[in-house]
């Protein structure tokens, strides 16, 4: 039965004279006084909790430090003999335990997973608040098929904390404190999850990334390790890393929905710090992004990863959610990436493409203006809806601005290195070379469209190989 005890009992007493009274009221404002400073106390060490948590994760720490320290150190302000993590697995409709520390044997392990169906937590999720179970046993009584609950009480507890985490509107896991006493939790305790829920989801996916980012660093140096014997090393390394950044990012012409959009990428180094990508949402809609990250070669690389880990992650978990908004989606992946590197920021642009509405709708962050070359009346009309890079403030919101884009339309995202590669008197080639190479094209597949401006960069710089890394991607618009 859920009994979250949010108030207490007490007896009223009838005063029967002046001594009496004024005892009593010494005695209240006494235990006034007593009820102040341990509540002030209280919330003292809330705070002081959360922002150690805060304090971690800036420094980097991974998920299982961040859940141990909340096992070592949230004892003060909130009971507990078992803390525990569970994952909720989108593409199979599950929750799956991923962490837990215990006074005891943990009777559900980590991997145990449950369907949804099979739970009551995804009613947790209708108005996601904490919610106390303080008599597990009854609770079992009334849910005799509850899997979950039954090796809770085999484990010897008897009172339930259960806190959903919920990052942009998007469920990811919950945390659960168990005390082996009935009626453990009070209003003061879900109060004080319900203010720091949305910041403990937030650093836990962020934790989650870092885990993700450790672990794929580690597999490097194990592959470093084992050429570290072998001739050319550090050319072989930089090979590998180019060949993995290759199948992450492609090239050449395909279809993406209903567009046709070709693409050309050209790091300046091995590896480079450009990501382009097409998604397609359905069969007349598509996501579009350039992104393009401070410096070049392997760190460049490592945060170009986490930027199209983000965007495909984001795209994912927006997917059934209706129409896509590419200044939602710059917001989310900021958020991600807030504080995640400390000297590195990103510029991207990301457009959504629908086909049915011949509708284009762009945000940037940081990032060089679009380009549609009309095919109605061969013109080139620059899009811009800017904002500050994405990884400098996390608050930060992405404006967006909408356009026609109808059949037979292309679009053109670039980075800075195709405007500010130098020709020989260290002129760039600038915005309005650009757009003049636009015009100037006599027509065809959007391939040779990006071919065309590909020659007339180098022609321009009269390099073969770029200074900077080079990013053309070119989006026809088709019929839905």
């Amino acid at each position: 039965m859920i009994d979250p005890r949010n108030a207490t009992s007490g007896e009223e007493t009838t005063l029967h004279d002046a001594t009496d009274d004024t005892h009593h009221g010494q005695e209240l404002l006494s235990g006034d006084s007593t009820h102040l400073f341990t509540e002030l106390g209280r919330r003292s060490r809330e705070f002081a909790r959360l922002w150690q948590i805060v304090e971690r994760i800036s420094r980097g720490v991974h998920l299982e430090e961040t859940l141990d320290f909340i096992y070592r150190e949230f004892h003060d302000v909130i009971p507990f003999n078992r803390f525990s993590y569970a994952a909720v697995d989108h593409a199979s409709n599950t929750v799956v335990a991923r962490w837990a520390r215990s006074d005891e044997e943990p009777q559900i392990a980590e991997g145990y997973a449950q369907p949804f169906a099979l739970t009551s937590l995804a009613h947790l999720l209708d108005h996601p608040r904490p919610r106390v179970i303080n008599d597990l046993e009854e609770y079992l009584r009334a849910r005799p098929a509850s899997d979950g609950t039954r090796r809770l009480v085999a484990e010897g507890l008897r009172s339930s904390l259960t806190c959903p985490l919920v990052v942009d509107e998007r469920p990811i896991g919950f945390l659960f404190f168990n005390s082996k006493q009935p009626n453990a939790y009070s209003e003061s305790h879900v109060e004080f999850l319900t203010r720091i829920a949305t910041m403990i989801a937030i650093l836990l996916e962020r934790g989650r990334l870092f885990s993700e980012l450790r672990e794929r660093n580690a597999i490097i140096e194990r592959q470093s390790l084992l050429l570290a014997d072998e001739n050319g090393r550090h050319q072989q390394e930089l090979e590998l890393a180019r060949r993995v950044q290759r199948l992450l990012v492609p090239n050449g012409v395909s279809d993406c929905g209903s567009f046709r959009l070709a693409m050309h990428y050209e790091p300046a180094t091995a590896v480079g710090g450009d990501v382009v990508d097409c998604v397609a949402v359905g069969s007349s809609e598509a996501v579009v992004y350039v992104a393009d990250a401070m410096g070049h070669g392997i760190p460049a690389a490592l945060v170009m990863s986490a930027v199209r880990t983000a965007f495909h992650g984001t795209l994912t978990h927006r997917a059934d959610r209706g129409r896509t908004h590419p200044g939602r989606l710059l917001q989310a992946v900021n958020r991600t990436l807030n504080g995640l590197f400390d000297s590195n920021f990103v510029t991207a642009a990301c457009a959504h493409l629908d086909a049915t509405a011949h509708r284009l709708t762009l945000s940037l962050a940081g990032h060089p203006p679009a380009l549609i070359l009309r095919r109605a009346n061969h013109e080139v009309e620059e899009v811009a809806a800017q904002a500050i890079p994405l990884g400098i403030r996390a608050d930060t919101t992405y404006p967006e601005i909408e356009t026609r884009f109808d059949p037979g339309d292309m679009l053109v995202l670039y980075t800075d290195g195709v405007t500010e590669a130098a020709g020989p008197t260290d002129e760039g080639f600038g915005t309005p070379r650009l757009k003049a190479s636009l015009q100037s094209w006599n027509g065809g597949p959007v391939d040779r469209l990006v071919d065309h401006l590909r020659e007339e960069v180098v022609r321009h710089s009269q390099r073969a190989e770029p200074e900077d890394d080079l990013t053309i991607l070119a989006v026809e618009a088709g019929a839905a």
